[in-house]
């Protein structure tokens, strides 16, 4: 068996204009059970500066932990997956911490699903 890491995905509790978006966190609990076979579920707070505005942004969150090993086919579905869920809560961003303990924030209206695939996280691996 492969060694397993932690990769967590956060999703605010609520959406950006205040509307539910349990919807978005079933999803997320769905997808992570069935790609990695479960996850656990973390109350968070996170706050972030948005650079146009100098507005301060600070919002409930959860966080949603699984256990995977760190292959290039699964950084991709966890990607994949987070910018669904962020396109599917009209969220502008998604923070996802990848197996590989790596940080990133992934533009929802910029990054495409389809540019997402394990070669390309391989490639992105071998240059980092």
């Amino acid at each position: 068996m492969s060694k397993m890491f932690i990769a967590q995905i956060v999703l605010p509790k609520v959406g950006n204009n205040g509307d539910s978006i349990n919807h978005a966190h079933g999803f997320l609990k769905t997808e992570l059970c069935r790609k990695f076979g479960g996850f656990t579920a973390l109350e968070s707070s996170g706050g972030w500066i948005d650079p146009e505005t100098g507005n301060a942004y600070l919002e409930p969150g959860i966080t949603y932990q699984t256990g995977m090993a760190d292959t290039p086919e699964n950084v991709a579905a966890l990607l994949k997956i987070a910018i669904q869920v962020g396109v599917a809560a009209k969220q502008l961003a998604m923070a996802v911490t990848l197996p590989s303990g790596e940080f990133q924030i992934l533009q929802t209206g910029v990054d495409s699903l389809d540019s997402i695939d394990p070669e390309t996280v391989k490639q992105g691996v071998a240059n980092a």
